[in-house]
């Protein structure tokens, strides 16, 4: 990512691909509900002989935890306050504060983790075993 002194809430996210005959790269911007930009998501393809090869894919944030207390939604704020410092939230128990149902709840957990605000201990897990804390 590039910030210029001049603009230091601006930033460039650069991406190369190889030529397309080589792969190619599938880029997924992430935002919130208010549809600020969060990050990005690259998708890498590659050619690997007579096929392509799907890579791990690589997410590239645009906020640190700083500046992404002042980009959070309210929705977002209002999880935070759901969630003490030093403890872990569960799904079942977010959905039951907040009244939410689960696709709002994970969409809000989402853009807390982009914005560096929350910490998901096990995303490998199925969402509704997510293990969900303050990152800050």
């Amino acid at each position: 990512m590039i910030r210029s002194p001049s603009h230091p809430r601006g930033a460039i996210i650069s991406i190369s691909a190889p030529l397309l005959r080589n792969g190619f790269n599938v880029v997924t911007i992430a935002h919130n509900e208010d549809g600020v930009p969060l990050g990005c998501d690259i998708t890498r393809y590659r050619r690997s002989g007579s096929h392509i090869d799907r890579l791990p894919p690589q997410s590239i944030a645009i906020w640190n935890a700083s500046e992404g207390l002042g980009m959070v939604s309210a929705n977002g704020r209002e999880l935070m306050r759901k969630l003490p410092p030093d403890k872990v939230g569960y799904p079942g128990e977010l959905i039951a504060a907040t009244g939410w149902d689960s696709d709002r709840l994970y969409g809000i957990v989402e853009e807390l983790r982009w914005l560096g605000l929350v910490h998901v201990q096990n995303p490998d897990r199925p969402r509704n075993h997510w293990r969900i804390a303050r990152a800050v």
